[in-house]
């Protein structure tokens, strides 16, 4: 028998990538929902990934017709990832909640795309130390500072191009699409178009008016 839980680990994987996908599917599916409200008509890859919860620890939620392939989504410490119908989350996209991320209907995320609601380490140096010899399981005392993780909100048709990330605190209004590359670290008003480190609007949304610097020849 395995005591070591990492060795288990890749027996488990080794074993899982000898079988077809329609077996791997399954098994992933049925474990998945131990912590997650998943469509029946949701589709997760082979390649999808999730930071697993005890059963009935309900972590996610995933709408009909969604597609969730080849990324990961971590629910950490009290974080919730709560996604909509028909939305699409492309390989190497990673959303990670330590309070809560909300993504809704028709939403498309591109490859790589980043989505955080916490800045995952402490501000302060010893508590950011502390917080590392934790992590790597060794004795020390608990940080008083806790990382700050405030709610993402994405509402229904953004599109986050490629490599995009989008950091605590922000919503993403409805329609607004983010170019290959933002660092998105404020909110943005639906229909707009933003790019750039950090994101600023670039294109307005169509009921307002481009600045006067924008605007061309009358």
């Amino acid at each position: 028998m395995l005591r070591d839980p990492r060795a288990a680990g890749r027996w488990r994987r080794m074993i899982l990538a000898l079988l077809p996908d329609r077996v791997v599917l399954q098994h992933k599916r049925r474990r998945f929902t131990q912590c997650a409200r998943l469509a029946p008509s949701a589709f997760i890859s082979r390649d999808f990934s999730y930071e697993p919860h005890a059963a009935g620890d309900i972590r996610y939620e995933v709408g009909a017709n969604t597609e969730l392939r080849g990324c990961v989504l971590l629910a950490r410490g009290e974080g919730r990832i709560r996604i909509g119908d028909c939305t699409s989350i492309n390989p190497g996209a990673r959303i990670e909640s330590h309070c809560e991320i909300t993504i809704g209907s028709h939403v498309q995320i591109a490859h790589g795309v980043t989505i955080l609601d916490t800045n995952s380490h402490a501000l302060d140096t010893d508590a950011r130390r502390a917080g590392l010899l934790l992590s790597l399981g060794l004795p020390v005392e608990a940080p008083d500072e806790q990382p700050a993780s405030t709610p993402v909100v994405i509402e229904d048709d953004v599109w986050i191009g490629l490599h995009a990330i989008v950091l605590k605190g922000v919503t993403i209004g409805a329609g607004a699409i983010v170019g290959a590359g933002a660092v998105v670290a404020r909110s943005v008003p639906g229909g707009a178009c933003v790019a750039g480190n950090p994101a600023r609007i670039v294109r307005p949304a169509p009921s307002e008016s481009p600045p006067e610097e924008a605007r061309g020849p009358a």
